[in-house]
Order: C-alpha cells, then sequence, then structure tokens
C-alpha cells in the first residue's frame, strides 16, 4: 500500500503522531464510513484500537498535539462529510488514550 502525504507539513513529532492517532481513531468511532475498503468492520476498528494503544505506550508524548491536530484535521479540504462528523468523537478517544 502507498500512502500520499500530500498535505505533509514539518512539526514536531508528537503532533504528528496525533494526527495521525486522530485518523485511525475516525475509523475506530465510525467504521462504517470506511466500509468500501472491503475491510470487516470488526477488524478495522480492532486494528486501529491496537495502533492506539500502542501510540499511547509510546515514547514520544503526544497529548498535548491533540488539540491542534484535531484542529488540522478539521481544516482538510480532502475530508468527506463523515470524516467532519466523526472528528469530536475521534478527538475525544485520543485524548483519552494520549492521557493513559
Amino acid at each position: 500500500m502507498l500512502l500520499d502525504w500530500t498535505n505533509a507539513r514539518v512539526g514536531a513529532p508528537g503532533l504528528d503522531v496525533a494526527v495521525t492517532a486522530t485518523i485511525l481513531a475516525q475509523v475506530v468511532v465510525a467504521p462504517d464510513a470506511y466500509a468500501d475498503t472491503g475491510v470487516d468492520e470488526d477488524v478495522l476498528r480492532g486494528a486501529c484500537a491496537g495502533l492506539l494503544a500502542a501510540f499511547a505506550a509510546a515514547a514520544e508524548p503526544f497529548a498535548d498535539h491533540v488539540d491542534e491536530a484535531t484542529a488540522w484535521r478539521r481544516r482538510n479540504p480532502n475530508a468527506n462529510q463523515r470524516e467532519r462528523e466523526t472528528l469530536d468523537d475521534a478527538a475525544a478517544l485520543v485524548a483519552r488514550y494520549a492521557a493513559a
């Protein structure tokens, strides 16, 4: 799989983790929004939840970057309506993992 990060920018490593965690959390809170991937919802949700837990255990702190990551995701012109609708719930989930 190739990921093309056309909207990448320079920033703190913790912000990178927080943005990635936010994207994963959006999948956890609304796997139905990603049903066209062909991956079973339960598998997708489990994999993303596992990665969020791994991020929380990682050495790079990201709790201080959750608000900035959420704002950055909110400004993403490529986000669809469903992604925008899930952002607040995803941010709350990331904040819980980051505080753990």
